[in-house]
């Protein structure tokens, strides 16, 4: 994913989000609303029917009903993020996204944690859909309040 990130920054120099070859905002932005409104259902919704999140910590989430699943538990655990995109750049019906996020315990009232993130988008219809989403914490060892996965998310379809 990241080689195919670097072919589509090098088709689209203008990478950033001025450039009318980048990716609209509200696409880049729909999935940080979802969630901070705790909304999984909706964040769920933003991904293509395969869809994938490949985390830092353990087995990557596939479908969109084990990504439901995955934004529920995140969700329980009180957390919002925001991202900061540094790029985006579209050809054809693939696009892409990178940049920085901060995590924060919204019970707490404290950041948590800073991380990095690539997201890369399929167009369907008029609609962008995450098609994958890698995304991993800036910390050595890792937020472990973040860095918490379901045990059952990846239940039916374990992984080899």
């Amino acid at each position: 994913i990241l080689l195919l990130g670097a072919a589509l920054a090098a088709c689209n120099p203008e990478k950033t989000t001025k450039s009318p070859k980048a990716l609209p905002p509200e696409a880049i932005t729909a999935l940080q609303m979802r969630y901070n409104e705790n909304d999984p259902q909706g964040a769920a919704a933003l991904f293509t029917d395969d869809g994938v999140i490949m985390t830092a910590f353990g087995e990557s989430v596939v479908g969109r009903a084990d990504i439901e699943t995955f934004f529920r538990a995140e969700l329980d655990k009180r957390m919002q993020y925001w991202v900061t995109s540094q790029g985006s750049g579209v050809a054809g019906k693939i696009g892409y996204d990178f940049g920085g996020m901060r995590i924060r315990d919204t019970v707490k009232g404290q950041d948590l944690e800073k991380a990095k993130y690539m997201t890369l988008y399929r167009k369907e219809g008029d609609l962008w859909k995450i098609q994958r989403m890698i995304y991993n914490t800036n910390s050595l060892n890792g937020c472990p309040s973040v860095q918490i996965v379901p045990t059952d998310i990846n239940a039916e379809n374990p992984k080899p």
